[in-house]
């Protein structure tokens, strides 16, 4: 609240949430970062989900972001299927294309191929080359003109490379 000429203008404040899952088996991502344009920022928790409490700005854009925690989840396999997509023996579902497509130009080509053998035998150490990461999102990032409370804020979550979605969270 702020006090001008006399007056107390009082600020909303709003709750923003929601959950972030992995593409294929919808299960939770556990210590994602979640930022808010006005300068918040939080982990997502064991279920995946995240809550802002007193959000007082009424446009911001949630973005997440993670690194690591890959655990062995990108083969050759998955280059086989890149491969395969591309000359036309096997057909890859939405998500999957989003994994596949690891250098983030839009289509999937024998580059995005070679990128994910070199990850599946240690070559390429976090980041894969044109696109600068190793997870992407769905949405990227979403933007909100808050009114009142949020809390349904997902988003899929995608491990760059993993195109036969076996990520699991941990290594046994």
């Amino acid at each position: 609240a702020s006090l001008v000429d006399g007056s107390v203008t009082v600020e909303p404040n709003f709750t923003v949430g929601g959950r972030i899952t992995y593409y294929k088996d919808g299960s939770p991502m556990a210590g994602v970062t979640v930022r808010l344009s006005n300068g918040m920022s939080t982990v997502t928790d064991e279920d995946g989900r995240y809550t802002f409490t007193g959000v007082t700005t009424g446009n911001i854009v949630v973005t997440p972001a993670f690194s690591g925690g890959v655990n062995d989840a990108v083969t050759a396999y998955d280059t086989s299927l890149v491969l395969q997509a591309i000359v036309g023996k096997l057909e890859l579902t939405e998500e999957q294309r989003q994994a596949a497509d690891v250098n983030g130009d839009g289509a999937i080509t024998s580059m995005d191929a070679v990128y994910i053998l070199q990850k599946s035998v240690g070559m390429i150490d976090g980041n894969y080359p044109g696109s600068g990461a190793e997870w992407a999102f769905t949405p990227a990032n979403r933007s909100v003109s808050l009114t009142g409370d949020n809390t349904d804020l997902d988003f899929t979550a995608f491990l760059l490379g993993d195109v036969n979605g076996d990520w699991t969270a941990a290594v046994s």
